[in-house]
């Protein structure tokens, strides 16, 4: 008898028979497929029941044997199992759906080539012709050669190849080739310094501080916050070389795919091979090497974005999130996980150290720090005494006009320019402008599966939704009256860039958004022309804001500084304060001082004033007074629970009978309140109609327990046919 977690919507897990021939192989971790229902699906074992028992409480219904054990060897490991059965629990979550998500692609397979080796010494070398010569000497300077080689430089000498194996002096055999996931001229900086840099004080007292938790053993978490230019990565290097001294491995979280090619390089050259990569732009066969590089104990560091958390690690004795702050960390579909929250209580789990990185802390972790939860280390000045930037705040209402760039914008840019250094502008809206509108009329163009109003895309003459991807041509006509005033409002990043191209002609102007670096590399190859000089201004959205270090940089300008401020969104303040602090560290991290202009219409924000003066501990107090008094985390903690339907209706129908579910159910409980339920901020997308409801409560046990009893109660309602109910604990997505 075996209880496998099957790869399907359910949190229950089922019990399966298996037949003798499959007895020896079915271990704990094993991939089976097991009928359900009317099909088959992939499932894994996680037990061993015992059978009289389960019998005896299935009564009559009959337990069926699993159809197959696909594997030669176990997916994972007890202690993997563990985190998964935390991550189900806490995150609500089917388990079989945290299994998925965490392995690799479930068919991936090893691959093979032909390879010719020397075999040496050999007694006597039989006589041999010219070309044999040749091709014998190819492999022999190399040890060994592929047949792809082979072929490649003497056009598939199969005859000779047979020869010279049949004289003894080469033998044909089939080797495991691992596909390359990362290679050495990639286009990013890093790989060309082997020289370890000297540490400043504080970065050695942090160091210090960090090696020792290590050489103690046991589960220590940390909070290094510091500023921008800081050298947190050169500290988390030294780190990991201590760790690795003792038999130890680490992971080290980027929170997007963009940063890992260049914070890879920086380990791969202190590192080599025993670093692997893992996130998402790899293939299936990559990701698969790697994961069997890393299972074999061939890899001891690995980096990558917010799915390396479940790398198969032994003995992991390290675990660095990285801009711990970004919201890239937590999966926006089930299970909805946060990496960095994973981190800590993975690190628990191997009782390992646990580094939490960043420049703008966000709210909970800098209150585990002060609270003392977390162990606080601070970094306040960049390396080799680099200034920090100096930042102007540029009231937008005193321009009496509506324009893109300031007077002292414009001049600083051109200062800029006329110095041979490089510029950054920060807008975070992609496209052309925000929506099209007829002035005749008032008709907005809108998306017809979601909510939202159509971005325009100038260079590819579409209007395109940035929530389900539709997209249709641009029409100079009105649908609606027919006439032909049809104009733009809003500013995205593509109308930056015409602008500046406009207004600075002569200069090498690049935009680093989705849009522009859907195909792989791209992102890179625009990277690579900001290190060679070949761009002066590189205009882009938050992706431009993370971790990139280019020294000729020395000027920064955020174009609005309210787009994220005015979100309906208790972070909408956090996240506007860690976004001007990431962008404005962009500049000056070289010789020369950085410049920052910030555009606003709200000069007098708390956010604002905090990032011009870098003052996080000024931010953290004003945001900390809003966030008790409205008991939102980290003063409480909260689970959002989304309904989604096709019907309009019956999902609004839906979130009604939920509602009073809660608030009939509440009165059981104390210390939890509910918000709504309402509509989603945007009601619809992808066809589905939205409401959500909030559940908040300083007890995270009693609010698990109600929530579950609150699903519990749906489903045994008939109101909720047609409507799925989504699970969100410790939301970042209010929208």
């Amino acid at each position: 008898m075996i209880e496998v977690a099957v790869v399907a919507p359910v949190e229950k897990t089922f019990y399966y028979t298996v037949p003798v021939e499959y007895s020896s192989r079915a271990l704990l971790g094993m991939r089976v497929t097991v009928p359900f229902g009317k099909r088959s699906v992939t499932g894994y074992i996680i037990g061993f029941p015992d059978a009289q028992g389960v019998s005896s409480a299935r009564g009559t219904i009959k337990i069926l044997d699993i159809k197959d054990i696909p594997d030669s060897e176990p997916a994972f490991t007890p202690a993997m199992l563990d985190l998964y059965k935390w991550i189900a629990d806490y995150y609500i979550s089917p388990l079989g759906d945290v299994i998925r998500t965490a392995l690799p692609v479930s068919k991936g397979k090893v691959k093979k080539e032909r390879v010719a080796i020397i075999l040496e010494p050999a007694a006597q070398e039989a006589p041999m012709t010219p070309k044999e010569e040749k091709v014998l000497s190819f492999i022999r300077k190399r040890g060994r050669a592929s047949m792809r080689d082979i072929n490649a430089e003497f056009g598939s000498p199969y005859e000779i190849i047979k020869r010279l194996s049949t004289k003894g002096l080469i033998s044909v055999v089939e080797e495991e080739v691992s596909r390359v996931a990362y290679k050495q001229g990639s286009g990013v900086r890093g790989q060309e310094s082997e020289v370890t840099p000297a540490l400043t004080e504080t970065q050695r007292n942090a160091f210090s501080e960090i090696k020792a938790a290590v050489e103690k053993g046991g589960f220590s978490p940390f909070l290094l916050h510091g500023v921008t230019g800081s050298g947190k990565t050169e500290v988390y290097l030294r780190v990991i070389e201590e760790a690795l001294k003792m038999g130890k491995g680490a992971i080290v979280l980027v929170p997007e795919i963009s940063l890992t090619p260049q914070l890879l390089s920086r380990f791969r050259s202190r590192f080599g091979d025993k670093v692997a990569a893992l996130h998402s732009a790899l293939s299936d066969g990559e990701r698969f090497d790697e994961w069997r590089r890393i299972k074999r104990g061939e890899a001891r560091i690995v980096v990558g974005a917010r799915s390396a958390i479940f790398a198969p690690m032994d003995d992991l004795g390290v675990l660095v999130v990285d801009e711990e702050h970004d919201h890239s960390y937590k999966q926006e579909e089930s299970p909805r996980y946060n990496a960095r929250d994973l981190a800590v209580v993975r690190g628990k789990m191997v009782k390992g150290v646990v580094i939490l990185g960043s420049a703008t802390p966000s709210m909970e972790s800098y209150h585990n720090a002060k609270t003392g939860k977390f162990n606080y280390l601070n970094l306040p000045d960049r390396v080799e005494e680099r200034p920090m930037p100096q930042i102007a705040v540029v009231d937008m209402k005193d321009t009496g006009k509506r324009q893109i760039f300031s007077s002292q914008m414009t001049e600083s840019l051109n200062r800029c320019i006329g110095d041979k250094k490089q510029a950054l502008l920060f807008l975070n809206r992609r496209g052309f402008s925000t929506f099209l509108i007829c002035s005749d009329c008032g008709f907005t163009f809108g998306c017809p599966n979601c909510s939202i109003s159509l971005i325009y895309h100038q260079g590819e003459g579409l209007l395109r939704c940035h929530y389900c991807d539709y997209e249709q041509k641009a029409f100079p006509v009105c649908p609606a009256c027919k006439g032909t005033n049809v104009g733009h409002l809003g500013l995205g990043t593509e109308k930056v860039e015409d602008e500046v191209q406009k207004a600075f002609p002569d200069s090498r102007v690049a935009r680093m958004d989705r849009d522009t670096v859907s195909r792989k590399g791209s992102h890179e190859r625009i990277l690579k022309r900001m290190e060679e000089g070949d761009l002066d201004i590189l205009i882009g959205t938050q992706m431009v804001t993370k971790g990139h270090d280019y020294p000729n940089i020395t000027m920064v300008g955020v174009i609005s500084a309210d787009i994220s401020l005015n979100l309906p969104d208790f972070r909408a303040a956090e996240r506007t304060f860690q976004l001007l602090t990431q962008v404005a560290g962009r500049a000056g991290r070289g010789d020369a001082p950085g410049k920052v202009i910030i555009q606003t219409f709200n000069p007098d924000h708390y956010s604002i004033v905090a990032a011009r003066s870098h003052d996080l501990e000024g931010f953290y107090r004003e945001e900390a007074t809003f966030r008790e008094e409205l008991g939102y985390p980290p003063f409480s903690r909260l689970i959002s629970i989304r309904l989604r339907g096709n019907s309009e209706a019956r999902t609004a129908s839906a979130a009604n009978s939920l509602g009073e579910l809660a608030r009939d159910e509440m009165k059981a409980w104390k210390g939890l309140t509910i918000l709504g339920p309402s509509k989603a901020t945007i009601y619809k997308i992808r066809g589905k109609y939205r409401w959500h409801m909030l559940v908040k409560g300083k007890d995270s046990g009693k609010l698990h327990s109600f929530v579950r009893k609150l699903l519990s109660l749906s489903n045994e309602g008939s109101g909720f046919r047609g409507v799925e109910l989504q699970m969100d604990v410790d939301p970042l997505n209010m929208l």
